[in-house]
């Protein structure tokens, strides 16, 4: 079984969580990003808040995220 960490970068502690998960499995390693929220369309300022949190990271979601998924859930 590979090995796996989650790292929480931010959350409300009500409505929102953003953050990464890291895998190990076989010397290769794997970052993936996600936002865990109560809303199945989370508002504009969630999505703001979110995004802000993972450029504050060294994150630039353009280029590292699916755009597919992501669209098809928010519009």
């Amino acid at each position: 079984m590979p090995a796996t960490s989650l790292q929480f970068i931010d959350t409300d502690y009500h409505q929102y969580v953003v953050g990464s998960s890291c895998v190990e499995k076989d010397g290769q390693h794997e970052e993936s990003f996600f936002m865990w929220t109560r809303e199945k369309a989370p508002s504009m300022y969630m999505r703001r808040r979110a995004r802000n949190a993972l450029l504050a990271n060294g994150v630039d979601p353009e280029n590292r995220m699916l755009k597919g998924p992501l669209i098809a859930c928010w519009g």
